[in-house]
């Protein structure tokens, strides 16, 4: 899965069949700069997946939608719109300076 980087924010599909800075940072990737460009998006599988993409940077947002459907299934962003969200976001639970905007919803 892929996604193209819209002033760093991340657009992820979740699948009902999954395939596959400051404040703390759960990840360990307080270094990593913001993201610039396309980035390539990785999720595993059940029902609390994880989020990556790579190159590993920071972005300050992060949708996820039901495939086909569109439907906001769970939505994340940092209040200043500053790159804090790190790659490695476990589905459901929301970064420190980051604020939960949808759901999340069931997978």
């Amino acid at each position: 899965m892929s996604a193209r980087i819209n002033r760093s924010a991340v657009f992820a599909a979740a699948v009902f069949t999954l395939v596959a800075c400051r404040g703390g940072d759960a990840t360990g990737t307080r270094e990593l700069p913001g993201c610039t460009g396309p980035v390539s998006i990785s999720v595993t599988a059940g029902t609390s997946p994880r989020f990556s993409w790579t190159p590993a940077c920071k972005v300050y947002y992060l949708h996820v939608g039901g495939e086909g459907t569109g439907e906001q299934m769970w939505s994340i962003a940092n209040f200043n719109e500053q790159n804090t969200i790190s790659p490695g976001v476990k589905f459901g639970v929301v970064p420190d300076d980051t604020r939960g905007i949808d759901g999340p919803l069931p997978l």
